[in-house]
């Protein structure tokens, strides 16, 4: 069991060259919002120390000045070696961007850790200085205990970003498994014994709450205002433990494109850990 403190307000083919297209920034999205850096790095195809050694084919789309940069990689984290990543990246801003972000300009010379290559369009470059960091996490991801598999899922719950609970996912068969975040359970139970039984509101940042999870794919949940039950509860320790059960006698439902397709079914629970809500 692991335990963490938490605020309550704080809740929240192998080639040697790759191609992405991305908007980076410190930590920040392409899309409205960013994922925790623990889970980036997590669902990142490659982490690389690199430098932007090449700008070239700049191109002007909705107001943003589009190039293809060359980073020669330094440093491989996580990922397959390689020697350069060639990639999409915004260059610059036209008078007429009335985008409502801002987005990171970036330029020859540009060096620092780069998560790149998820399939959910958030990527990120830290500062050098945060490589002991970005290590950690790897070496912390790398001896997470999840469960045994359940028809070709397993599951894993903790805190990332030091406090955010979450629950995560993985397929670890060879077949596509659709998973229905209605199967997700939660509870908290404070050192008294009293019980709340949790009901989240859960986000998916990469992807749709119910979807297809491919092979080697892992599906993290969470929710940023965490349980709302939670919040209101008095101030201590609580264990707090995620379950997965989905089990039904007619087991058909249609995708988010009028599929019809066959839920995953089963149940997973994940080792508990302890939350210190202040």
């Amino acid at each position: 069991m692991i335990n963490h403190r938490v605020s309550q307000g704080r809740l929240l083919f192998i080639s040697l060259t790759l191609t992405i297209a991305f908007f980076s920034s410190n930590v920040v999205s392409a899309g409205p919002a960013p994922a925790p850096l623990e889970i980036q790095i997590d669902t990142a195809s490659h982490v690389i120390v690199g430098r932007i050694v090449h700008v070239e084919n700049t191109e002007i789309s909705s107001g943003l000045q589009w190039a293809t940069v060359t980073i020669a990689v330094e440093k491989v984290l996580k990922g397959p070696a390689i020697n350069q990543i060639k990639s999409r990246a915004v260059c610059g801003v036209s008078e007429n961007y009335g985008g409502s972000w801002a987005p990171r300009i970036r330029s020859k010379g540009d060096y620092g850790v780069w998560i790149l290559g998820n399939a959910s369009g958030y990527y990120a470059l830290l500062p050098i200085e945060e490589l002991e960091v970005v290590e950690k996490i790897l070496g912390d991801i790398k001896w997470r205990k999840w469960t045994e598999p359940v028809n070709g899922l397993q599951a894993w719950a903790g805190v990332v970003d030091g406090a955010l609970p979450v629950i995560a996912i993985r397929n670890v068969s060879e077949n596509e498994i659709y998973f229905s975040a209605n199967a997700i359970k939660a509870e908290a139970i404070s050192k008294e014994g009293n019980q709340i039984r949790l009901k989240p509101n859960l986000s998916a940042p990469l992807g749709r709450l119910s979807e297809m999870i491919a092979p080697g794919v892992t599906k993290y949940f969470f929710d940023f205002g965490f349980l709302s039950e939670f919040r209101t509860a008095d101030v201590g320790e609580y264990v707090i433990t995620f379950s997965l059960e989905y089990q039904r006698a007619n087991n058909q439902t249609l995708d988010h494109r009028g599929r019809p397709v066959t839920p995953w079914q089963g149940m997973l629970t994940p080792p508990s850990f302890t939350m210190q809500k202040q």
